[in-house]
Formats: C-alpha cells, structure tokens, sequence
C-alpha cells in the first residue's frame, strides 16, 4: 500500500507475536502517505517484540526463561516490561 492515504482511511497490519496474531491499526487523519502509517506500525510491533522477548518461556535468555531456570531463593534483575506485565 503506497502513495497518498485519504483522511479517515484505516491502515491495518497484523503479526504473529505473544503466541497469537497481533493486529495494529492506525487511521489516517489528514491527507498523507501511507508509507509514515506503515513505519509507525513497524514502531509499534517492534515495541510489541521487545516485551515478547523479555516474556517468552520459550527463550532462555528472556526474564521469564531466566526466572524458570533459577535456584530457589535466587534474586532476578528484570527488565521494566517485565515488571510492568
């Protein structure tokens, strides 16, 4: 999707992440290009990955990989999504 969006046109993109299908859109106010909605939803599934990969079971460097290999009554520096979530 290239050239110019209509104001109110809607922009969607979706990505498998967090074990399921992620979905972002964003509606175009003004007059534009379709290209900057693209990068800014490439913003936002960037942001969408880095919680994923502090999250992942799956992964053994990520917080939660790391908090499931420690010893009992080990202590764990997490990163601040993690916290958050």
């Amino acid at each position: 999707m290239n050239g110019p969006c209509n104001a109110r046109h809607v922009v969607r993109r979706a990505r498998p992440l967090l074990g399921t299908l992620v979905e972002v859109g964003l509606r175009c106010e003004q007059d534009g290009d379709d290209a900057a909605l693209l990068a800014t939803c490439d913003i936002a599934f960037d942001a969408i990955a880095a919680v994923q990969r502090c999250l992942s079971r799956f992964e053994p460097d990520s917080d939660i990989g790391r908090f499931n290999a420690l010893r009992s009554g080990s202590w764990l520096d997490v990163q601040a999504d993690t916290t958050v979530v």
